[in-house]
């Protein structure tokens, strides 16, 4: 793979990553409002969520077989979820680098740029075909 695809493949999945924590939030209100109008939801906006389902689940499957096959597995699942997946978003590397030390032994910010970097594209061949299916 030249340089300009694989970091086009990077910038893909970084996207993906990046929008996780929006599409779960947007399934959960779809969801709830789909339940309060007594399950009389369009096919086609049925059809999204279901879709939206699929790739968060793909994405999810992803990141725990990283984490427990990876040799490196462990740390990058706590970069990818502090970073990407938490429920809530820290507000700032900082915070991120004290939860991550929970964790792991000090970090710092150069060498969580370097693993978080080597976390998606980690993530990306467990994803295969630079993670395009879930795009």
């Amino acid at each position: 793979m030249r340089e300009s695809e694989s970091m086009s493949a990077y910038a893909g999945i970084l996207e993906i990553l990046k929008g996780y924590r929006d599409t779960v939030w947007g399934m959960e209100v779809s969801l709830r409002q789909t339940q309060e109008s007594l399950g009389k939801a369009s096919p086609c906006h049925m059809g999204y969520v279901e879709q939206n389902r699929q790739i968060i689940k793909r994405l999810e499957d992803a990141v725990e077989l990283l984490r427990a096959r990876h040799r490196k597995g462990e740390l990058y699942y706590w970069l990818l979820y502090y970073t990407y997946l938490s429920p809530h978003q820290l507000r700032n590397t900082e915070e991120i680098l004290e939860s991550l030390r929970l964790h792991t032994k000090d970090i710092s910010f150069r060498t969580y740029y370097r693993r978080r970097r080597e976390a998606v594209a980690a993530l990306d061949a467990v994803l295969g075909r630079n993670g395009s299916e879930l795009a």
